[in-house]
């Protein structure tokens, strides 16, 4: 198995087969994924993905196909034919022509906006306990040592820090909650029977054979809407 990690952004002219690709920026295949790794910090754009792990903190955009992979995503997935078979979970709405099939292969999508911002959210929580600890740090420096400006100017600067660090928490919540009430799942042309579908913590399993449908969160949070013939 080869393996790649790059500082950057990747362009690959042709396909992607029994590899590891790590990159920093986005990456973008002309061709077909196939039994790869894809993790990218950026966004991921191919004609095809299959049996393959893809861990992208950005967006997904495929033309074709995203057959049988284990999909973990920041942002929104588009794809243009069909998703068959693995897994999804995505931080953004999922977008498809076709999902599931005939067959009944296992096929699992959720949309859940919360797993990315709570990432996000644990990260700035050890943040601002750092702060607050070097806040406190200085402050019983200045309680020994009162009236230092150096101290005084520090301990200023601490509490602007930790200030904005709440702010920025309290950012994300908001965004966290509007980003939940928008997410979707939607279905351009079929949704075959058999697919497991989630928002957040409600899920369900398409029952039918259905056209052109969408599936958005019902009031409260603790239902599944469908909309048919939406757009």
């Amino acid at each position: 198995t080869k393996s790649v990690r790059i500082c950057g952004h990747v362009l690959v002219t042709g396909n992607i087969t029994g590899a590891t690709v790590e990159t920093t920026g986005s990456i973008i295949v002309a061709g077909t994924v196939r039994t790869s790794r894809i993790v990218s910090a950026g966004d991921f754009v191919a004609r095809n993905a299959r049996g393959s792990r893809l861990e992208i903190d950005g967006s997904i955009q495929l033309d074709e196909a995203l057959d049988l992979c284990t999909t973990a995503c920041g942002g929104d997935v588009r794809v243009g034919g069909r998703i068959v078979g693995g897994s999804i979970v995505s931080g953004g709405s999922i977008r498809t022509h076709v999902l599931g099939n005939s067959d009944r292969i296992p096929t699992d999508v959720e949309v859940c906006p919360r797993l990315v911002y709570n990432r996000r959210i644990r990260r700035l929580n050890h943040n601002i306990t750092d702060a607050r600890e070097r806040l406190e740090r200085i402050r019983r420096a200045a309680f020994r040592d009162a009236g230092t400006p150096r101290l005084d100017a520090a301990r200023l600067e601490r509490e602007v820090e930790l200030s904005e660090l709440l702010n920025q928490r309290d950012r994300l919540k908001n965004a966290s909650r509007r980003d939940l009430a928008t997410a979707t799942i939607e279905v351009e042309d079929t949704l075959y029977a058999g697919v497991s579908l989630g928002l957040d913590d409600v899920h369900t399993q398409s029952a039918a054979r259905t056209h052109r449908i969408r599936v958005l969160l019902g009031r409260g949070g603790r239902t599944l809407r469908f909309e048919r013939n939406w757009g």
